[in-house]
């Protein structure tokens, strides 16, 4: 298995854990939650280059990274395998964009600023001049609303930040794309979902008919398909 194979798996095992933390701690009803492990994945590493110690072997562990790994060659790799797995291909578009917020006059410890720089393409931006914690915090927000096509305008929710917050490490990614097989809107009706548990409930249901690729989920008594983007490998 070459060194990125081993950051690609890494990154599998990370999301499948995310996964699986995050359905097992809703309790009650189920929910519809929608998350990136990749975006959690990428900032949690960006973290890592800038902690040491038991924090870092902690971020290691939990980003399922080998131990072998030498630290000074962790992030060159990390970084040139998401930029691979996120390379865009023909009829997709993909934006990614990270950014250290300094939010109050700080010093960032310049090896940390460079490999940010380096293997991430992220860029550091103090904002403490800003008047207010609210004032910071919509300027991050419409930063992140530019990089993704506006899709994302309220990254930050009303009072997640205050006064004492010092820095905000901030991954925005915008993702845009064509079916292989396009759904035809006109067939779109009414139908039945079931949620877990067995609970149904009326959505519209885009329908297909065609060939997909598709697993059974024996653990959740359910089955997942593969629906293919243009330009997919």
């Amino acid at each position: 298995m070459t060194s990125h194979e081993v950051i690609k798996d890494s990154i599998c095992h990370f999301a499948a854990k995310l996964y699986a933390n995050v359905v097992s701690q809703q309790t009650g009803d189920l929910h519809n939650v929608l998350i990136s492990p990749l975006s959690i994945y990428t900032v949690l590493a960006m973290t890592m280059a800038g902690a040491d110690g038991q924090t870092r072997d902690e971020l290691e562990r939990i980003l399922h990274i080998p131990v072998h790994m030498h630290y000074n060659g962790q992030h060159k790799l990390i970084g040139s395998t998401v930029t691979h797995c996120l390379s865009p291909n023909e009829g997709v578009q993909f934006l990614l964009a990270n950014r250290l917020f300094l939010l109050q006059p700080v010093t960032v410890v310049k090896e940390f600023g460079e490999i940010l720089s380096t293997h991430y393409n992220t860029n550091t931006e103090s904002v403490a001049s800003l008047s207010g914690a609210d004032a910071k915090r919509q300027y991050i927000n419409h930063w992140t609303s530019e990089h993704t096509e506006h899709k994302i305008s309220e990254l930050i929710p009303t009072g997640a930040v205050n006064d004492t917050t010092v820095l905000a490490l901030v991954n925005a990614m915008y993702f845009k794309g064509q079916w292989m097989c396009e759904f035809d809107k006109t067939l779109t009706r009414p139908s039945k979902f079931t949620c877990f548990g067995g609970k149904t409930m009326e959505i519209q249901m885009m329908f297909l008919e065609s060939e997909f690729s598709y697993v059974a989920l024996k653990d959740w008594d359910a089955e997942a398909i593969y629906l293919p983007f243009r330009g997919a490998e």
